[in-house]
């Protein structure tokens, strides 16, 4: 492999990709199946040409080179071709998280020509419906009713479990302000005709919004994860919806 990459005229990587698929074809298939937003996409042939891509790129200047002098540590190589590999991987499951809410990617779970109506029942829906109402217009905390709105959104849009919709709103609204989060969510409500959110329930939420923290700083201006307790992202939005949907089954069984 050094020989072709630093003596040959011209440069062949014909060693080099074949050790890199060698090294990291059953890492990639791993670490695809291990990571929610990659897995079942089948993304990893186009990780895995990456993968060689950059290596080819970077293996003299930043490995063989690096020093100035010959690198000839194997363990240091396949290291560093991990390294690599994990990166673009990275990179990739970044891509999709970004992608979350926009354009048409919410819809990409949903069986095309079918409605919310079909997949749900009318009693179900009028339990639903009772539900959203009884949240938005409660008295909790807006963060924390915003969290329960999208755990619902999510669940029902793109029919994933409890656990998968946690980390879809971990990794789509961690970094989002309170007002973006909940644009995004009240016109994904619209997508569920069903569901109707009434002018004055959404004026008290972002009246809501504009109230203070003790620091002085609106809501709505705070980021979502600035109010994720000392237990992390995951374990905050469970106790947060658990506490909720204890709520509301007391006030339904009335």
């Amino acid at each position: 492999m050094t020989n072709e990459l630093l003596d040959e005229e011209p440069v062949c990587y014909d060693m080099l990709c074949h050790i890199v698929d060698q090294t990291l074809r059953r890492a990639v298939s791993t670490w695809c199946y291990n990571d929610f937003d990659l897995r079942g996409k089948g993304l990893e042939e186009d990780i895995l040409q990456d993968i060689k891509l950059r290596v080819i790129k970077t293996v003299v200047p930043f490995f063989l080179l690096r020093e100035g002098t010959l690198n000839n540590d194997p363990v240091g190589f396949q290291k560093w071709l991990y390294t690599v590999g994990a990166n673009i991987k990275r990179d990739y499951s970044n891509r999709f998280r970004k992608q979350l809410f926009s354009e048409t990617e919410i819809d990409e779970r949903i069986p095309g020509g079918e409605t919310e109506e079909i997949l749900i029942s009318k009693e179900r829906i009028a339990l639903l419906s009772r539900a959203v109402d009884i949240v938005l217009n409660s008295d909790t905390r807006i963060y924390k009713i915003l969290t329960w709105f999208a755990q619902s959104l999510l669940m029902l849009r793109l029919d994933v479990t409890k656990i998968e919709s946690n980390l879809l709103i971990l990794s789509r609204f961690s970094e989002t302000t309170l007002s973006e989060m909940l644009s995004i969510l009240l016109a994904e409500a619209k997508s569920l005709p069903w569901l109707v959110i009434g002018g004055e329930t959404v004026e008290r939420l972002r009246s809501a919004l504009l109230e203070k923290r003790e620091d002085g700083i609106p809501f709505g201006a705070c980021q979502y994860q600035d109010f994720f307790m000392k237990k992390g992202g995951k374990a905050t939005i469970s106790d947060w919806v658990n506490r909720i949907n204890h709520s509301i089954a007391k006030q339904v069984s009335r």
